[in-house]
C-alpha cells in the first residue's frame, strides 16, 4: 500500500519546518529548511534519538531517499507527477514524500 506524508508550509516568515513521522511503528524527525541563496528546500531525517540518518538532501522533483536505517523507501515528488521542481510557494501544497510499505530500504 501507498502512503505519502504532506509536507508543512513554511508560513510568512519562518523557513524551516520539523514534525514526527512514524514509520513502521518507529518514530523519526523530519526537518525541512528552505534556503533562499539555492533556491530549494533540503531534509534531514533523525531517529527518534535525535541521531542523523539523512542530512542535506536537497529536495528535488522525483528523488529517491534509501538508507538502510530507514524501513522504506522514500520518495520525494509532485502529488500530481508534474514534472517541474518545486518552489517555496508552492513546496507544501503540490510536493509531498511518499513511500510503499512493500518496498523496505535494505531489500
Amino acid at each position: 500500500m501507498q502512503y505519502m506524508i504532506n509536507l508543512k508550509d513554511f508560513g510568512e516568515n519562518n523557513r524551516y519546518v520539523g514534525y514526527f513521522v512514524t514509520l513502521k511503528e518507529q518514530q523519526y524527525t523530519f526537518k525541512v529548511r528552505w534556503s533562499s541563496y539555492c533556491n530549494c528546500a533540503f531534509l534531514d531525517i533523525e531517529d527518534m534519538n535525535g541521531k542523523v540518518i539523512i542530512m542535506g538532501r536537497a529536495l528535488v522533483n522525483n528523488l529517491k531517499i534509501r538508507n538502510n536505517k530507514l524501513p522504506y523507501v522514500l520518495y520525494f515528488r509532485h502529488i500530481n507527477n508534474k514534472t517541474y521542481e518545486p518552489r517555496l510557494d508552492n513546496l507544501s501544497e503540490e510536493f509531498a514524500i511518499f513511500y510503499d510499505d512493500g518496498e523496505v530500504a535494505n531489500g
